[in-house]
């Protein structure tokens, strides 16, 4: 089975639903939407090593929630492959 990238994955999931800067997501959706159930932990930790490289933020953090913070957003582009640079 292949390794996968939670962080990558998790940078896609937000990207691909628009979710930069005043728009975001309950960070518990993030983690239910297209992970399998026994998955969810590293999901969690993913988003957690996310808040502390400052590439999301948090929205509102009483409520958990989370966007892509747009001061980041060509390493976010090219971390998911779709920026101009090549990927790491």
């Amino acid at each position: 089975m292949a390794e996968i990238d939670f962080e990558r994955a998790v940078l896609q999931k937000m990207h691909a639903r628009q979710r930069w800067g005043k728009f975001h997501i309950r960070r518990e959706k993030v983690s239910h939407s297209g992970f399998p159930g026994h998955l969810r932990g590293e999901v969690s930790t993913a988003v957690d090593s996310l808040i502390k490289k400052g590439w999301i933020a948090y929205h509102s953090r009483a409520k958990g929630a989370i966007s892509l913070n747009p001061a980041f957003r060509q390493e976010i582009l090219r971390k998911i492959g779709e920026g101009n640079a090549p990927q790491n």
